[in-house]
C-alpha cells in the first residue's frame, strides 16, 4: 500500500474524491483522459498490425427525425405559436429557440463534421447537436451522464449522501421561472437551513466539527411538461 497518499478516513479535513480512495487502496489511479488514450493506441494498434479497413464500428448515428417527440414537435410547432400569438401570449424567446434548436440537433441537413482516422482510415460524418439544457433528450442524457460521472469520480467524497427537494408552492412558480436572481436567494435560504438542520443532529451525536456539502440542480417542468421548479 502507498504511504504517500492520504488516509481517506481524515475525508472532513481534505475533502478527498473516490480517485483518492481507490488510490489509498492500492487501486490503479489511472485519470479518464489516460485510459481513454490506452484503449485507443492499443485498438489503433491492433487494427494497424492486421491491415484491415473498418466500415461499421460500435458508433451508430442516430435518427431522431424518427423519433415520436421530434414528430410532434416538428409537425405541431408553427401551430402551436401561431395559436399563442392570436390569443395574445406570446411565447418567449428562449422557448421558441429550444423548440427550433431541437428540431436541428442531430439532423445531418442541417450541419454536420466530417472525421477520419489515418490509421483504420474509417470516415464518417458526425451531425451537430443542439447542446440544449431543455427537451432534446439526447443532449440532456448525454450532460446528465457525464456530470454524474464528474461528480461520483471527482467531487464526492466516499461518504453518505442524501437527496433534498424543495417543492416551492405555486404562487411563486411563474415568478422563480422568470427572476433568476430570486432563485439564487431560494436555493441558498434553502440549503443554509438543511445544513443547519445537519449540524445540529451532528453535535446531537456528538460530531462537533461535521462538514457539509451539496450540488444543487434545478428541475424546471413536470413529467406533463407543465412549468415545476424545483431544486
Amino acid at each position: 500500500m502507498r504511504s504517500d497518499l492520504p488516509d481517506p478516513r481524515k475525508s472532513a479535513k481534505s475533502g478527498l474524491t473516490r480517485l483518492d480512495y481507490r488510490a489509498w487502496s492500492g487501486l490503479p489511479r489511472f485519470l479518464l483522459p489516460d485510459v481513454a488514450d490506452l484503449v485507443r493506441s492499443s485498438i489503433a494498434l491492433r487494427f494497424a498490425s492486421l491491415d484491415l479497413v473498418l466500415t461499421e464500428g460500435a458508433y451508430q448515428a442516430r435518427r431522431p427525425e424518427e423519433s415520436l417527440l421530434h414528430q410532434v414537435v416538428g409537425g405541431e410547432l408553427e401551430t402551436f405559436l401561431a395559436s399563442q400569438q392570436d390569443n395574445e401570449r406570446q411565447v418567449p424567446g428562449f422557448i421558441e429557440r429550444e423548440f427550433r434548436s431541437f428540431l436541428d440537433c442531430g439532423v445531418l441537413a442541417r450541419g454536420f463534421l466530417r472525421i477520419a482516422c489515418d490509421t483504420c482510415r474509417l470516415d464518417r460524418v458526425v451531425a451537430f447537436s443542439c447542446k440544449s439544457r431543455g427537451i432534446c433528450p439526447s443532449c440532456g442524457g448525454r450532460r446528465m451522464a457525464d456530470t454524474a460521472a464528474h461528480l461520483v469520480d471527482r467531487v464526492i467524497p466516499d461518504v453518505p449522501v442524501r437527496q433534498w427537494v424543495l417543492s416551492p408552492p405555486h404562487a411563486l412558480r411563474y415568478r422563480l421561472a422568470y427572476d433568476p436572481r430570486l432563485l439564487a436567494v431560494l436555493i441558498r435560504i434553502f440549503i443554509r437551513a438543511v445544513f443547519s438542520s445537519l449540524r445540529r443532529r451532528a453535535r446531537a451525536n456528538g460530531i462537533s466539527r461535521g462538514q457539509c456539502g451539496a450540488v444543487a440542480f434545478l428541475q424546471r417542468f413536470g413529467s406533463s411538461l407543465n412549468l415545476k421548479k424545483r431544486s
